[in-house]
């Protein structure tokens, strides 16, 4: 059972600020042999993370591009959740990947340590993870799978490993046309409702 939950995240009135610590729809993405991955930082992200997130994409043979952060605002969350909302944060990234003119149909993978909700489900307390319907754009929220916010000492290689699975998860789905499984080991197995489910997910890719 998984202890109570306790965010380490904050909305401030100023934006969407971080404390710095320590549903699967099918591809449409078409990729290739030498097909890049873009990791962009939503806030402040620990470079641990997007170096996790980085070793990640290389074991699938793609090259992992690290972009410089996009501020987080406001209007980009829910303030009495204190969350983020996962169709605004998606549609800011589109415009981030505009603005820097990136590559068509190349993947996107925004982190956060904010706290995540997808709007169209309201009543679902949280989301690790949000794919956008043009499965281009892929938001992962690593604030739930910090050991601090259930009241645990801080550890930097569990968390790395969680946020690994994510990513290896949804380029699994993106990539490799990789579904929904009822096999245990595989990274796209079942939903992930806690971190328990995440530390006993699979890593093979199926």
């Amino acid at each position: 059972m998984n202890v109570r939950w306790k965010p380490v995240t904050s909305l401030i009135s100023v934006g969407l600020a971080v404390v710095s610590v320590a549903g699967c729809a099918t591809p449409t993405l078409v990729v290739s042999e030498s097909i890049t991955v873009y990791l962009l930082p939503l806030g402040p992200v620990p470079e641990s993370q997007m170096q996790a997130a980085a070793a990640e994409v290389r074991t699938f043979n793609y090259r992992p591009v690290l972009l410089e952060p996009v501020p987080l605002e406001n209007s980009l969350g829910d303030l009495e959740r204190r969350q983020l909302i996962a169709e605004k944060v998606t549609t800011r990234v589109h415009a981030a990947a505009h603005e820097l003119s990136l590559q068509n149909e190349r993947p996107i993978f925004a982190i956060t340590q904010a706290d995540l909700f997808v709007g169209q489900k309201p009543r679902s307390p949280f989301s690790f993870a949000y794919g956008a319907p043009d499965q281009t754009v892929t938001l992962i929220s690593t604030a739930r799978m910090n050991p601090l916010g259930y009241g645990k000492p801080a550890d930097e290689t569990l968390l790395n490993t969680r946020l690994r699975k994510f990513v290896s998860r949804y380029l699994t789905y993106l990539t490799l046309r990789g579904g929904g499984t009822n096999n245990p080991k595989c990274v796209t197995y079942g939903p992930m409702n806690g971190v328990a489910d995440i530390d006993r997910l699979g890593t093979t890719r199926c």
